[in-house]
């Protein structure tokens, strides 16, 4: 049993430093988690608009349709934006709430895809997708 724990200190202490580098890897305008860096809601040296408008473009630097419903967090690296969507078999999907808009799961039995999409940070083009 003391050789587990020695073996797992060793790992935990190989670990610190690579993680510790890998945070060093992230630039201020990377948006690696749900909240941003250390899930902290501050995305520090950044301007974003306060309004836009989808319908007149006002301040939309891009928009680009991805199929499915997605409700994760996108993620930015570097110049790249991740998105991930589920994409059933519904051609016109529509999101399904509980009773009175709740979260609670909804019965739902329609094959689902998991699709990963990697987008260009400057104009929105599909770089590349992935199924998961």
């Amino acid at each position: 049993m003391a050789g587990w724990r020695f073996i797992t200190s060793v790992l935990l202490a190989m670990a610190v430093p690579w993680t510790a580098l890998a945070e060093n890897h992230i630039s201020s305008g990377d948006w690696p988690q749900f909240r941003g860096r250390f899930a902290a809601g501050v995305a520090d040296g950044q301007n974003p608009p306060l309004s836009w408008n989808v319908d007149t473009g006002a301040d939309v630097h891009w928009k680009t349709a991805i199929p499915g419903l997605g409700h994760a967090s996108p993620v930015i690296l570097g110049n790249n934006v991740f998105v991930v969507t589920a994409v059933g078999s519904d051609p016109t999907p529509r999101l399904r709430v509980g009773l009175y808009g709740d979260i609670a799961p909804v019965e739902n039995e329609e094959s689902q895809s998991w699709q990963l999409y990697c987008l260009s940070k400057h104009d929105g083009r599909i770089l590349w997708e992935r199924t998961l």
